[in-house]
């Protein structure tokens, strides 16, 4: 597997922002809140912040 750096604080933020706007938008836009669109939502969030938590790990 290829070398990566760890993200930066700033990318990090972005990243997490983008991410909580996203929802957001999705949960004021959505007309009512099912399991399928909560599981995805949960799914979508594991993806985001698994790389954002351990890019903050290796920088410690």
């Amino acid at each position: 597997m290829a070398y990566r750096r760890p993200l930066t604080y700033s990318q990090m933020i972005v990243i997490a922002l983008l991410w909580l706007a996203l929802v957001v938008w999705i949960l004021v836009g959505s007309p009512r809140l099912d399991g399928i669109t909560l599981l995805t939502l949960a799914a979508s969030g594991v993806i985001v912040f698994y790389p954002i938590i351990k890019s903050y790990r290796e920088r410690k």
